[in-house]
């Protein structure tokens, strides 16, 4: 798989291959990262380490994507664009943590070779992602409801009867797959949320800030059957509510009482399955 990432292949060969690794990832969570993102090669020879390679493909697959993203939500193509995409972000997410691991125990990872001013330049790239990745899932989720940013559920629009069905009024939606059932939407707050949570940077957890809404709606909508988006959410808000935006949006989308409501429910259900 190496080298058929380093070949620049076609787009279907890019599909094939990012997807295999983040199955891979998923499937393998203990060694698969090992295996993919090593080095085995001097940290002296002279060539870029392949896990930055590969990264750094992704991430400008990531970025050259979003622009169009929205034009592409009814075309029959989304689906396959929708899973190369989510693949990329759970692919971004397992280095993420890997990267954590190896920096914390330089000793646990002794292949992992990426220099440092390869690092930061990583770190830089991956930040620039997240900050478009933010504006997508802002424009996404204002397509879905009425087109203006952080509205509170009470002023959303309503739902209008037409000859094909009812529907919410005022939306540039899909018109197949919702924002929360959308796994490309669960796998890019996935990632957003370890990198505002691990990374120091208080301008990204203040844009992530500004999803307040889009997060609280998607933890409350969050059920059994459906894509959970309740722990990466709370991962989020880990990072998020260091800021004064995050502290405030939070508290303006009735965020505590959403929890709450979530936690009740689960104590409930846990003193039912326990009592006799």
């Amino acid at each position: 798989m190496r080298k058929l990432i380093i070949s620049r292949p076609t787009l279907e060969g890019r599909a094939a291959y990012t997807q295999l690794a983040a199955i891979l990832l998923q499937q393998y969570p203990s060694t698969c990262p090992n295996l993919l993102f090593l080095d085995k090669s001097s940290p002296h020879e002279d060539k870029k380490p392949f896990a930055y390679l590969f990264i750094n493909l992704l991430l400008i697959d990531l970025r050259s994507s979003f622009p169009n993203l929205l034009e592409q939500l009814n075309n029959e193509k989304y689906p396959e664009i929708s899973q190369r995409l989510g693949a990329a972000f759970d692919i971004l997410s397992g280095f993420i943590g890997f990267l954590v691991k190896s920096l914390d125990d330089q000793n646990s990872s002794p292949g992992f070779s990426i220099p440092p001013d390869l690092l930061l330049k990583l770190r830089k790239d991956i930040a620039e992602t997240m900050s478009l990745t933010i504006e997508y899932l802002r424009d996404r989720w204002d397509a879905s409801i009425a087109g203006a940013s952080g509205l509170h559920p009470s002023a959303r629009a309503g739902t209008s009867a037409t000859s094909e069905g009812t529907r919410l009024t005022l939306t540039w939606e899909s018109m197949k797959d919702s924002v929360n059932t959308d796994p490309l939407i669960l796998a890019a707050i996935r990632v957003l949320a370890i990198w505002i949570r691990e990374d120091d940077n208080d301008n990204l957890r203040n844009e992530s800030a500004g999803l307040m809404d889009m997060l609280v709606e998607l933890y409350k909508t969050s059920s059994p059957g459906m894509l959970d988006f309740r722990y990466p959410i709370l991962l989020a808000l880990e990072g998020m509510m260091i800021t004064e935006d995050g502290v405030d949006n939070f508290l303006s989308q009735e965020g505590w009482q959403v929890i709450g409501q979530d936690l009740e429910g689960l104590l409930r259900s846990t003193l039912n399955e326990q009592s006799p």
